[in-house]
């Protein structure tokens, strides 16, 4: 007679389904919480990430263009100081540049 009164009924089976039916739903709840919170901080870092690569796109552009106007400057400089030379080089270059353009053809 001990073993029926620790037989289970299909009212502690239906319990323990509702039971299991609620762990079960509160458990996907905190699976989609937790994945949307992974979701925002990849996202949130992403944009860190780009942020930083377009401020490092934009101090290396700003070097380069006043390297390169510092090239110009000193183009300027020199041609103005010696203005024959500058003209022989130019020669020289466009001659060369000829000569290339004539060989493809």
């Amino acid at each position: 007679m001990a073993q029926a009164a620790n037989k289970p009924t299909t009212d502690d089976i239906s319990e323990q389904l509702a039971t299991l039916r609620e762990d079960v739903a509160a458990l996907t709840t905190t699976l989609r919480d937790l994945t949307r919170a992974e979701a925002q901080d990849a996202a949130k870092g992403a944009k860190r990430m780009a942020g930083k690569a377009r401020e490092g796109v934009e101090h290396e552009y700003e070097r380069l263009q006043k390297q390169a106007g510092d090239a110009v400057d000193h183009a300027d400089a020199l041609i103005r100081e010696k203005p024959a030379m500058a003209m022989g080089i130019a020669a020289g270059v466009g001659l060369l540049v000829g000569l290339m353009l004539s060989r493809r053809s």
